[in-house]
């Protein structure tokens, strides 16, 4: 299984256009230490690279995933995501289209009715994606019991917020190994 993480190009976004402000993607690189002994995970920065949604769509293409991650940091970014999540099923509709952050945290149900997104991350992902990964894989019947949000039948389910991670030793370390660090300094 291939997962793909995305932090879009924020500069896209009409309120954020004239701002650059780069930082190490830190939630990508600890979700992906989270799942990569899961599957074949990349985290892609397109704000970092100033890819445009044409080139980003290209990588994505080129990638082949059979899931698509994407991080949003705020409200004023959104639509960033929300392209991001449209073009990756202008690809291949059967990718499945995760998003997560703060926007998503603050206004879930905002983030979910979008039709290109199939489920969201509220509150910390980084249990969630485990449980998401293991469900797509057939490994378990199972959604995540919280965290998560996603269109069944058309009425929206919303299982809460994954409440803090307590015991931050438990997790792994960030897998910066994905990220071409210098980028961010």
């Amino acid at each position: 299984m291939k997962v793909i993480l995305i932090v879009p190009n924020y500069s896209l976004a009409e309120e954020e256009n004239h701002i650059y402000y780069a930082y190490a993607p830190y939630n990508l690189v600890i979700l992906a230490s989270m799942i990569r002994d899961m599957c074949d995970v990349e985290i892609l920065d397109a704000y970092v690279n100033k890819w445009s949604l044409a080139k980003l769509k290209k990588e994505i293409k080129k990638r082949k995933p059979d899931i698509v991650g994407i991080t949003v940091l705020m409200d004023q970014m959104s639509k960033t995501g929300h392209d991001v999540a449209r073009i990756t099923k202008e690809i291949n509709n059967e990718i499945t289209v995760l998003m997560g952050g703060v926007y998503v945290t603050m206004n879930p149900e905002h983030a979910i009715s979008d039709d290109n997104i199939d489920y969201i991350c509220i509150g910390e992902g980084e249990y969630v994606i485990q449980g998401l990964i293991r469900y797509i894989k057939g490994e378990t019947k199972e959604l995540p019991e919280e965290g998560i949000a996603f269109k069944e039948n058309g009425e929206i389910i919303n299982k809460g917020r994954y409440p803090f991670i307590k015991d931050l030793d438990a997790i792994p370390d960030p897998s910066y190994d994905l990220i071409n660090f210098s980028q961010y300094s």
